[in-house]
């Protein structure tokens, strides 16, 4: 059969439940219905979408990696450090019967690990070691863990066996153990185990992983690279949470940018990302201190990333290191950037790092990819330069000869790779390159900003909106607030903590600017994409989580994101009315594979609004989905209850061609109607 597809938004009280199928009438409108209501023609003919157009930015703030989609369950298992943050035991204690101790060890588990966890344990005593995992760990029965350790003897007589559980923290109930039979020596050796849960844990926050061992005798032990892996997506190892990948596979996402962002750059060229160590067996990834203010394991590393965007069936947009690192604070930025004379191996490494992603096995780089168990080359378009080059004096005036250099060397090798910037500052973009732009604002900017792309000039650069979110609230006393006050980027300036459905009305206000000019806009991504609920860095965030699944907040914007990513079509039509954008926005389009018209309403008010929308041919009673609340409102862990609801509309019996939605305030709706086949 044949639909059309009618996509609204509108600020409304939420819908609980869709109306019952009504009888076919002719379309008879009230008179104050008729006086106030707007019409809409949609037309026939229009221009190609971009099926690109929206996807998911990754970027590893709010603990998003480490204690995140990447299911590594124990904190500090490494010891990992630098001069930023010192390697400690934190994370770690002890029974009574044992002390530990950071120590240099004679040898080492490779030269990316070279500290040891040494404990010494009194004779005839049971000892142990506890982790709490990142803010909890979620114990669920019949679950099958997967652990390891490392260990070696450094003196006495070694126990025979070290039991590895998971326990309640406050009732030490053990949900799952196993007994790892051992016979330590003093070089380093890799010991393995699974068990299964037996119970369900109270909660996350109160199970614990424990490695226990009796010594019949004094004796010193040294540990390292302590892990322990629930079942991941597809279970690889080393993998990823399976609920939080469905989260991102749900909103079938056409790209996926990673792994930045802001900590591409590092706050300095030393501290930046290096690729190269993000990749082979995890003994060997060193970790860094990223851009957000805490250490990372790099056990989530590039070959991961381009593992994930294949289960998204997404698009990579890679980003990498520009030979520009930045710094915010309080005092502004502080920047740092490699001379002209020194980017030689900065632009190889770039070159090894599309290598490493898409060489075949009889490069380099791309035989060291199958050494770590991929053969087969990924898929690779999109390569993004950097991040916000315009942040700074130093990134804007050092940016021409940077993408000079990055560009030149990228495309004479890849010519068939498109290239992503962030400034045209001292240079002029070749006819191709994609212009990455960012907008954080408050909800009524959007306001001013829905025609932003109408009169984006059509020279062969095209746009990527590579971050858009409502952060901060309007200002109270004003409904509407005040379109040109910027955000307050100072430290008394309060964020959102969760996306608003004013928020989220106001972004799709801006997002139908970008469907009305596919032809200037490649791709959008809402920002950031995740927020550990312990470590709130950036908010808000389009998915809040944390170490129990059940807790997991999807936000109104994350679900205008599905909204619009469903409802994309083919071809965007034009639309023929009176009426005036403003409370009331709308965007067409018409979808070839099921035949369908799409037309997006957003009503930016607090009263709501009736449309008539006429279609070019006839069409049988559709379907309207709602997302709406008071404008204030947003989803939280205790109450999810903004979701999308689905109703039935009635199409005009004498005409076939003919709806009249009900639009509520503070809502977006998308409605679709099928294509009668007579």
């Amino acid at each position: 059969m044949k639909y059309f597809i009618l996509a609204l938004v509108a600020l409304t009280p939420l819908l609980t439940e869709a109306l019952p199928p009504p009888t076919k009438p002719t379309l008879v409108l009230p008179p104050a219905v008729s006086k106030n209501i707007t019409k809409l023609e949609i037309l026939p003919k229009g221009n190609a979408t971009r099926p690109s157009l929206y996807g998911v930015f990754y970027e590893n703030l709010n603990y998003a990696g480490d204690g995140g989609i990447y299911a590594e369950l124990i904190r500090n298992r490494a010891f990992q450090g630098n001069y930023k943050a010192p390697p400690s035991t934190a994370f770690w204690t002890s029974t009574s019967n044992v002390d530990f101790t950071l120590v240099n060890s004679t040898t080492s588990v490779s030269p990316s690990l070279t500290l040891a966890l040494r404990t010494t344990t009194k004779p005839g005593k049971v000892a142990g070691l506890t982790n709490p995992g990142w803010w909890g760990i979620d114990v669920v029965k019949g679950r099958k863990y997967k652990g390891s350790f490392y260990a070696r003897l450094e003196s006495g007589k070694a126990p025979a066996v070290i039991t590895a559980s998971l326990e309640s923290n406050s009732t030490s109930k053990v949900y799952a153990s196993a007994n790892v039979d051992v016979k330590l020596t003093g070089k380093w050796k890799k010991f393995e185990y699974e068990f299964t849960a037996n119970a369900n844990g109270i909660r996350a926050t109160d199970n614990v992983f424990t490695l226990k061992w009796k010594a019949d005798a004094a004796v010193v032990i040294d540990f390292n690279l302590i892990s322990l892996f629930p079942p991941t997506y597809k279970n690889r190892p080393n993998g990823l949470r399976p609920d939080l990948v469905e989260v991102l596979k749900d909103l079938k996402p056409a790209f996926l940018r990673f792994p930045g962002g802001t900590d591409v750059q590092g706050d300095t060229v030393f501290d930046r990302l290096k690729w190269e160590d993000t990749v082979g067996p995890i003994e060997n990834r060193v970790g860094r201190f990223g851009s957000w203010g805490y250490y990372q394991t790099a056990g989530l590393g590039l070959l991961e990333y381009m593992q994930l965007c294949e289960d998204l069936n997404a698009d990579a947009i890679m980003g990498v290191y520009f030979a520009y690192s930045i710094k915010w604070g309080a005092n502004g930025q502080e920047e740092d950037a490699v001379p002209e004379a020194e980017i030689g191996p900065y632009v190889q490494s770039v070159l090894n790092q599309i290598e490493y992603v898409m060489g075949s096995t009889s490069t380099k780089y791309g035989a060291l990819r199958a050494s770590h168990g991929r053969e087969k080359p990924f898929k690779l378009k999109y390569v993004e330069l950097g991040n916000e080059d315009w942040a700074g004096p130093v990134g804007r005036s050092t940016h021409g000869y940077r993408f000079r250099a990055f560009y030149g060397a990228i495309k004479q090798k890849y010519p068939q790779l498109v290239i992503i910037g962030t400034t045209p500052d001292g240079i002029t973009f070749p006819k191709g390159v994609v212009y990455d732009q960012h907008f954080y604002r408050r909800p009524s900017n959007w306001i001013d900003m829905f025609n932003t792309f109408d009169s984006w000039p059509r020279n062969g650069t095209t746009v990527f909106v590579g971050e858009y979110a409502s952060i901060q609230a309007d200002e109270t006393g004003n409904p509407e607030g005040d379109p040109n006050k910027p955000i307050d980027w100072s430290s008394t300036g309060v964020r959102l903590p969760f996306p608003s459905m004013k928020g989220t009305v106001g972004e799709a206000i801006f997002a139908f600017g970008f469907e009305r000019n596919q032809d200037a806009v490649e791709f959008a991504s809402y920002a950031p994409l995740f927020q550990n609920a312990n470590n709130k860095g950036w908010t808000p965030d389009l998915i809040q989580f944390d170490a129990d699944p059940k807790n997991t907040v999807l936000s109104t914007s994350y679900y205008l994101q599905k909204l619009l990513s469903y409802n994309l079509g083919t071809e965007s039509l034009p639309i023929k009315t009176t009426n005036a954008f403003h409370p009331l926005y709308w965007v067409a389009s018409y979808d070839k594979p099921s035949d369908s018209y799409i037309l997006k309403l957003a009503n930016f008010g607090e009263k709501p609004a009736t449309v008539q929308a006429c279609f070019p041919k006839k069409v049988a009673d559709g379907a309207v989905t709602t997302l709406s609340a008071e404008a204030n409102a947003y989803n939280t862990p205790e109450k999810k209850s903004i979701v999308p609801v689905i109703s039935h509309v009635v199409v005009d019996y004498a005409t076939d061609k003919c709806a009249v939605i009900p639009v509520p305030k503070w809502s977006v709706q998308v409605a679709r109607f099928e294509l009668l086949g007579f």
